[in-house]
């Protein structure tokens, strides 16, 4: 079983059945397109040879969102398998990133870093979500979120429940920050 590190896209087809005819490697995905992308039909990165349907219509339940910029694909949130090998991955510009082992994000955008700080610098010590920050800047949620986690390893930001995201509070000679 050898995972994919990146995804294929294999083609378009009107319905899921269509789509799933047209994926058979890991990492191989399909458009089910219905007027509408419908959903994504994706032969299982993790290579333990089942087929994904992943919902893209908001009008049929939980759905994921779709970002084609500069014609590579990004899905927002990641998917996480709760059957079968349970595999957990992000989408992200085609590049298929592991999440239950440490996969460095090759990305590093210090023009969105310093745009994202200067959001967090505008909220006035306010914690604010990632994706709060990448609707502001129009940018891909996962990269607001990589920005902001390198902020906080840089000492530029602290973090609350691993989303939310502040630039830190001057201290007043005491230890620990302000209230």
């Amino acid at each position: 079983m050898v995972r994919a590190k990146q995804i294929r896209f294999v083609g378009e087809a009107e319905g899921q059945a269509g789509a799933a005819a047209m994926v058979r490697a890991s990492g191989d995905v399909a458009l089910d397109r219905r007027g509408v992308p419908r959903a994504l039909v994706m032969a299982c990165p993790d290579g333990c040879g089942e087929t994904l349907t992943i919902n893209l219509d908001p009008r049929a339940g939980k759905a994921w969102r779709a970002d084609g910029r500069e014609g590579r694909l990004t899905l927002y949130p990641s998917v996480w398998r709760d059957q079968g090998c349970r595999s957990h991955f992000i989408l992200w510009r085609d590049r298929i990133v592991w999440c239950d082992v440490y996969d460095p994000v090759p990305w590093a955008d210090d023009e969105l870093v310093r745009k994202v700080r200067r959001e967090l610098e505008l909220s006035a010590g306010r914690y604010v979500h990632f994706e709060t920050i990448a609707a502001i800047l129009n940018c891909i949620p996962w990269e607001a979120l990589w920005a902001c986690q390198r902020l906080q390893r840089e000492k530029k930001a602290e973090v609350r429940n691993q989303s939310e995201f502040r630039v830190p509070r001057p201290t007043n000679g005491r230890r620990g920050w302000t209230a």
